[in-house]
Parts: structure tokens; C-alpha cells; sequence
């Protein structure tokens, strides 16, 4: 996934406080060989920076029909 559609994704679930907690949310992100994996993103804002912290879950499950 490339960096613009991560920054919109953790854009679209932020709010619009004056300082402190954003938001957080869950993100499935996809790496080089195309496999995806569950992330959940927060972020906080210090009056100066918004500081996203993202934490790595698991490998997100395929599910093939048969």
C-alpha cells in the first residue's frame, strides 16, 4: 500500500481535537507479495505534532471458496 493511501487512512479515522487522543482504528495493509496484515493504528495529538503509533496484530486470514 503506498505511504499517501496509510496517511489517508489514519487521516480519515482522526478527529479534530484542540490536543490529545485522535483516534485509532484497525488497518489491513497489504505487503510486497501482496499478502495483508491487520494493524492497529492510534494517534495523538501534543499541540505541536500528530504522533501515530502503528502496532503490528496478525496476518490477516484468507478465506477461499471452494
Amino acid at each position: 500500500m503506498p505511504e499517501k493511501d496509510v496517511f489517508h487512512a489514519v487521516a480519515g479515522y482522526c478527529g479534530s481535537q484542540g490536543g490529545g487522543p485522535l483516534g485509532s482504528n484497525e488497518l489491513i495493509l497489504t505487503d510486497d507479495n501482496g499478502d495483508q496484515h491487520r494493524f492497529y493504528f492510534e494517534t495523538f495529538f501534543n499541540r505541536y505534532d500528530a504522533l501515530t503509533l502503528g502496532i503490528y496484530l496478525k496476518p490477516e486470514t484468507r478465506i477461499i471458496a471452494v
